[in-house]
């Protein structure tokens, strides 16, 4: 393998990653992850002294690509695993519970205003009986 074939074909292994990276199994990843350490280190290592300037840079450009597509599965699994920890049986037997202890508060709160009411229609007849007289 020449140097520019390499430069080739790492370019293309991060674009078939980025392209392909939510569709991977953590097997895939490893796979992608044992090529990616080829790339980076063994083969990397091989062509170092044929480097030009802009050619570290479009290397290093691979590599935090290819990482950052790694990381970001990592955090889908990470979400994935908060996601599963939901008990949501509970939290929706917990939101029915507040749901119906709400209901029965406003329930009493009206019967306590209709009472309110009444009482206040009496007050204010007996106020105006006084009143009159």
């Amino acid at each position: 393998m020449s140097k520019d074939s390499y430069m080739e074909k790492y370019s293309d292994f991060v674009e078939e990653v980025a392209q392909k990276a939510s569709d991977y199994t953590e097997k895939d990843w490893e796979k992608k992850d044992g090529n990616y350490q080829k790339y980076s280190d063994k083969w990397y290592k091989k062509f170092h002294d044929e480097f030009t300037a802009s050619d570290k840079l479009l290397l290093t450009g691979y590599k935090v690509k290819y990482s950052y597509y790694r990381e970001l599965s990592k955090c889908g699994d990470y979400v994935n695993e908060i996601i599963n920890s939901i008990d949501l049986d509970s939290s929706v037997s917990a939101i029915k519970s507040l749901k119906e202890e709400l209901m029965n508060g406003i329930g009493q709160m009206d019967n306590e205003t209709g009472e309110l009411d009444e009482s206040l229609d009496g007050l204010l007849e007996k106020v105006g009986i006084v009143l009159n007289y």
